[in-house]
C-alpha cells in the first residue's frame, strides 16, 4: 500500500508540473502585450488681465461715445473694458461693488450723486484698487479727477448770452437739481463773466432733475410771470429740449444757450433753435481717462496730475457744421491745415539755412 501511495504521489506531481508548463506556454492576452499611449498633456489658460471698469451715470449719448472711444484704448494697453451703465444712484453703488468684485485693476466712475459713493471708495482703496473720477468731482477716495471747468463753462455761457442779446440779456437760468455743488460752480461762473460784461443780468432760476420733461413747467412759469427774459442758460444738456418747447409755447424772441454737444444740440444750433452750446469732448475725456486709467492699473501707486480739465469750445451756428460733419457726438473743433503753396514749401528749407548761418 505504501508503494501505491508512492507512486500516486508522484503522478500528481508530474500532472501538475506539466499543467504549470502549458499555462506558461499559453499566449499573453492582446491588451496586454500593447503599451497605452500616453494621455494628452492638459494646459490650463493663462488668466485673462483683470478689467478696468467704467462706471457710468447712465447710458446717455454722451456716455455711450466716451465709452465707444475708451474701449479700444484699454484694450490696445492689454485690458479688458467691463462696462456699466448705472440707472440710479442707488444702482451704481451696486454696480460699483461689482466693479470690485470683478477684480477690475482700475475703475473709472462718473457719479450720479457725488455724496453716495463714499463707503464703496473707501472699499476699492482697501482693496488696493484706484479710481478715475470723471465729470462731476465726487466726494471720496480717486486719484484724479477730469473734468471740464464748470466756473469756465458758466462764463461761456454768459458770455454767449451778452453776444446774443448785446442791447441787455436778461437771463433764466435752469439748474440742475441733483448735482448743487457742479451747478453752483456754473452758477459763480455765470455771475463774474456777467458782472465783467455788464449787459448782462440773472432774472431768475428754475430748477430741474433727469425726469423726462423736467423744468419745463418751471421754465414756462417762469417766461410768463417775467417779461424781461429774453435768454434762457440751460445748464445741462438733457434740459435743451424742455427749455426750446417753453420758449415756443410763449411765443416770445428768447435767446437760448444750451450745454453738450449731442446731434440734437448740433442740430437745433444749426437749424437757429439754440444760439450756442458750451461743449467738451467725450472723446477727449476717453483719451485722458483712458490713460490715466491705464498708467494705474499697471501701477496703482503710480503717479498721474489730481486735477485734468476738458477743454470747452462754444458751438454756434456759424460752426455746427463742422461739428455735426464728425457724426454721432461731436469732437474738438481741431482746425483744417491748409496745403501750402509750391513756394511756400520751398520756404522751411531755406529758412532753416538763414537761421544756421
Amino acid at each position: 500500500m505504501r508503494r501505491i501511495f508512492i507512486l500516486l504521489l508522484i503522478l500528481l506531481s508530474v500532472l501538475l508540473l506539466a499543467t504549470a508548463c502549458a499555462r506558461d506556454e499559453e499566449p499573453v492576452p492582446e491588451q496586454t502585450q500593447t503599451s497605452q499611449a500616453p494621455p494628452e498633456p492638459s494646459y490650463t489658460p493663462e488668466p485673462a488681465e483683470p478689467p478696468i471698469a467704467f462706471v457710468l451715470n447712465g447710458q446717455t449719448q454722451f456716455n455711450e461715445t466716451f465709452a465707444q472711444a475708451a474701449q479700444p484704448q484699454v484694450e490696445a494697453a492689454g485690458f479688458r473694458a467691463l462696462l456699466f451703465y448705472s440707472e440710479s444712484a442707488e444702482a451704481q453703488v451696486e454696480d460699483m461693488y461689482a466693479a470690485i468684485g470683478s477684480g477690475a485693476a482700475c475703475i473709472v466712475v462718473s457719479p450720479f450723486d457725488m455724496d453716495n459713493l463714499y463707503e464703496v471708495l473707501d472699499e476699492a482703496d482697501m482693496q488696493g484698487i484706484p479710481v478715475v473720477n470723471v465729470n462731476v468731482p465726487v466726494a471720496g477716495i480717486v486719484k484724479t479727477l477730469v473734468s471740464p471747468d464748470y466756473a469756465e463753462m458758466g462764463a461761456m455761457a454768459a458770455q454767449a448770452c451778452g453776444n446774443a442779446r448785446p442791447d441787455g440779456a436778461s437771463v433764466l437760468m435752469i439748474d440742475d437739481l441733483s448735482s448743487p455743488f457742479v451747478a453752483q460752480m456754473k452758477r459763480d461762473g455765470f455771475m463774474a463773466r456777467a458782472e465783467e460784461l455788464g449787459n448782462v443780468s440773472l432774472a431768475a432760476a428754475v430748477l430741474a432733475d433727469g425726469t423726462e420733461g423736467s423744468g419745463q413747467q418751471a421754465t414756462e412759469k417762469a417766461i410768463a410771470e417775467n417779461e424781461s427774459v429774453n435768454a434762457v442758460f440751460s445748464t445741462e444738456e438733457l434740459f435743451y429740449p424742455g427749455a426750446l418747447a417753453a420758449v415756443r409755447a410763449s411765443g416770445r424772441d428768447i435767446s437760448i444757450i444750451s450745454v453738450g454737444g449731442g446731434e440734437g444740440v448740433l442740430g437745433e444750433v444749426a437749424g437757429g433753435g439754440l444760439y450756442a452750446s458750451v461743449f467738451s469732448s467725450p472723446a477727449e475725456l476717453a483719451r485722458i481717462a483712458g490713460e490715466d486709467a491705464v498708467i494705474l492699473a499697471r501701477d496703482s501707486n503710480a503717479g498721474v496730475l489730481s486735477f485734468e480739465w476738458l477743454k470747452l469750445e462754444l458751438i454756434t451756428r456759424d460752426n455746427a457744421v463742422q461739428y455735426a460733419a464728425k457724426g454721432g457726438y461731436a469732437d474738438l473743433l481741431t482746425p483744417v491745415a491748409l496745403s501750402p503753396s509750391p513756394s511756400e514749401q520751398a520756404a522751411p528749407e531755406q529758412g532753416t539755412a538763414s537761421a544756421e548761418t
